[in-house]
């Protein structure tokens, strides 16, 4: 994300191989964004992000094609998503299914994501193609988010979970089954408390066991603790979640 440093980039990456047991080598990609918020502003760093979705596609391809990985996972945070989409459409390229078979792209995660949402659904056919799985988390009161749509225009983030579904994004969900929505904030009433902020995806301990818990098995959403809404393919934490992801996730490790 934007205001991110290496040290945090190195923290984040170390911190998911520490929390899912050292079931995952890490490896941070950095692209360079100043400290300060003002070079985001003025797209300074947005440029840098563009010019670097090349460089994370390159990573990528040296991990597949030089190593033994056996699944790629790629999880990007606020505008690192702008970087992580453009560089799923530079792997794609004419045939998804063959490049998906090259690269062995897992789970690909979209935490809080400073990327406009007509942007995203433009890139999301290659994004899909080339994953098991897309899992997309959101909230409806991610005060970051809010002002990059006031201030660097481009229409709704994709991370701010909207009030009701507009036409085209019911369309985008019906017409990619791989895609998982997890709406952090739905079901905030009955539960007495709002998964909200910017970070709530590493800072929520219930966010974060729900993103460990993808990463390191093939569970599904509802085997993961996650309540199906109306709305297929979007999910929600409901109140005894806290209750029941001990035993889910002793469940779901034992067979490892």
């Amino acid at each position: 994300g934007a205001k991110v440093e290496f040290f945090h980039s190195c923290a984040f990456a170390a911190e998911l191989g520490h929390f899912t047991g050292r079931k995952l080598t890490p490896v941070a990609f950095d692209w360079p964004t100043h400290p300060e918020i003002f070079a985001y502003l003025f797209r300074i760093d947005l440029s840098h992000g563009v010019h670097s979705a090349d460089r994370l596609a390159e990573m990528v391809r040296l991990i597949a094609d030089e190593t033994d990985t056996r699944r790629i996972h790629l999880v990007s945070w606020s505008a690192g998503a702008r970087v992580l989409s453009r560089a799923m459409v530079q792997l794609g390229g004419s045939d998804c299914e063959k490049m998906r078979q090259r690269y062995r792209i897992g789970t690909t995660v979209f935490a809080a994501s400073d990327v406009p949402e007509k942007d995203f659904i433009t890139r999301l056919p290659a994004i899909h193609g080339l994953s098991e799985r897309v899992i997309v988390y959101l909230s409806d009161n991610d005060g970051a988010l809010k002002w990059s749509a006031r201030l660097m225009g481009g229409g709704p983030r994709l991370g701010l979970a909207p009030h009701a579904l507009e036409p085209h994004e019911a369309l985008m969900l019906s017409s990619h089954p791989k895609l998982q929505v997890v709406d952090c904030s739905l079901g905030k009433n009955l539960r007495g408390f709002d998964i909200s902020g910017h970070r709530y995806w590493y800072q929520h301990p219930w966010t974060s066991s729900d993103l460990m818990l993808a990463l390191c098995t093939d569970a599904t959403p509802e085997q993961r603790g996650l309540h199906q809404t109306p709305t297929a393919r979007v999910f929600y934490f409901a109140p005894e979640y806290g209750d029941r992801i001990g035993k889910i996730a002793k469940k779901l490790y034992a067979p490892q």
